[in-house]
């Protein structure tokens, strides 16, 4: 069986899966034994400390004299000690010891350290008991039991089975060699789908470079027509002439806008993660544009009407912002018609991200015009490069780049937003989107 890249990636990638997630697990599970071996040990001393407690005597039976026994008093003076050699009174008071503190507050407690009266290393375990009904114990009383420390108890409380280990292990194992029998088909479906995305890629690429090359090609064709025109006719009447190097002038700017549409577009494409992104007031791009178009605003007499709150701000890339809203603005200008109004209104909202408590800041943008709006079978290819509806829509005939509309959803795109078009009630298009605010 050949084993290509693909495979043997996507083998390094599972194994490097596996691993945290064994490792990650298999903590755990060990943890989980350590604390069930530490229970099982306080457990069994409790039961020694019931069986002090319930005695009549403070002296420890049989059954424990392989533990140390102290009780206490709840002011932490000693009333028993089974080593023989300390005395009760002359013992140091046992208030400050740590599992006397906890069991004085949650009723039992226990800790591991070295005892200060004997020098040995001890598990300790004390449990408060109360006055009992029946006048057995007849104050509140502390039973401390220590089993020594030695290297049984510790290795006992510190290690866990290695079984779940050894299965870890075993279920690697098996998928391991279940990856490597099936990872030719998986290797070569991840080829395939790679193969397929490339040519799909180049086939976008082709078409965008036939389409920007027959775009380039018909102003600058129009523009040596006009300019031969003047050439081989050099008594032409003023008046002609003036009309032919007007002409001219449109097409170099309908190239102009083309070039420009152009390297946006791609920008946003080809390396978004280069784009830089700074804090924007919405409000300042947004008269930006009105300012540069205001001529063409008041050729076609529209009215623009804005509901921009002054401290709106974005963290985003200050080309995609304005190529939003300039080829709105523009879009309106050559397609909506002459006395016309173009109403901007912009807000910041709030919408729920992955998580319940994750809030997400948007600003929701609509924009519409009072125009003749467009046919219903358009509005699902307007954003779409190169489409136009018809050029003879426009008013000064020198038509659009058919990349405006297809600027601005990459650009909402790129800044986290979506967008819709539809047509107004009353007449007119209307767009709808939202910007991400980070």
């Amino acid at each position: 069986m050949v084993v290509d890249d693909s495979t043997r990636q996507l083998f390094r990638r599972y194994t490097w899966l596996f691993l945290v997630f064994a490792a990650a697990l298999i903590g755990f599970q060990w943890q989980r034994e350590r604390i069930f071996r530490r229970e099982a040990l306080e457990a069994r001393l409790e039961g020694y400390a019931d069986v002090i407690a319930a005695q009549d005597s403070l002296s420890a039976p049989l059954s424990t004299q392989h533990l140390r026994t102290t009780v206490l008093t709840p002011d932490g003076n000693v009333l028993y000690e089974s080593q023989q050699s300390l005395r009760p009174d002359a013992m140091q008071n046992h208030l400050g010891r740590p599992e006397v503190k906890q069991a004085l507050t949650s009723g039992r407690g226990y800790d591991i350290r070295q005892s200060t009266t004997t020098g040995e290393d001890f598990f300790y375990y004390a449990k408060k008991y109360d006055p009992t009904p029946d006048g057995t114990m007849k104050a509140t009383r502390i039973v401390r039991v220590a089993l020594p420390y030695n290297a049984s108890v510790s290795h006992n409380l510190h290690t866990a089975s290695n079984v779940f280990f050894w299965f870890a292990l075993l279920v690697f194992a098996g998928m391991s060699l279940m990856l490597v029998y099936t990872g030719g088909s998986i290797g070569q479906n991840i080829r395939l789908i790679r193969n397929k995305e490339k040519e799909r890629t180049q086939e976008v690429k082709r078409q965008i470079s036939t389409n920007i090359a027959h775009e380039l090609r018909t102003p600058v064709a129009a523009i040596r027509g006009y300019l031969e025109t003047l050439a081989d006719n050099p008594d032409l009447a003023g008046e002609r002439k003036a009309h032919f190097i007007h002409r001219a002038l449109m097409q170099t700017e309908r190239l102009t806008d083309l070039i420009r549409d152009v390297s946006i577009i791609s920008k946003a494409e080809a390396s978004p993660n280069l784009l830089a992104r700074e804090p924007l007031r919405l409000a300042d791009i947004v008269r930006e544009v009105i300012e540069e178009l205001h001529s063409d605003l008041q050729r076609a007499d529209i009215r623009v009407k804005l509901d921009l709150p002054a401290g709106l701000t974005l963290r985003a890339n200050y080309t995609l912002i304005h190529a939003i809203f300039r080829n709105l603005f523009e879009n309106t200008i050559r397609y909506a018609g002459t006395g016309v109004e173009a109403c901007l209104a912009c807000s910041e909202v709030s919408a729920s991200g992955i998580f319940a408590s994750e809030k997400k800041h948007r600003i929701a943008c609509t924009y519409y015009d009072t125009g003749c709006g467009v046919g219903e079978e358009h509005l699902d290819r307007i954003f779409e490069r190169f489409y136009r509806i018809d050029e003879g829509r426009t008013r000064d005939g020198r038509g659009g780049t058919g990349l405006g509309l297809s600027i601005v959803r990459n650009a909402v795109i790129f800044h986290g937003g979506e967008i819709k078009a539809r047509n107004r009630p009353g007449g007119g298009l209307q767009f709808d989107f939202t910007l991400l605010c980070q």
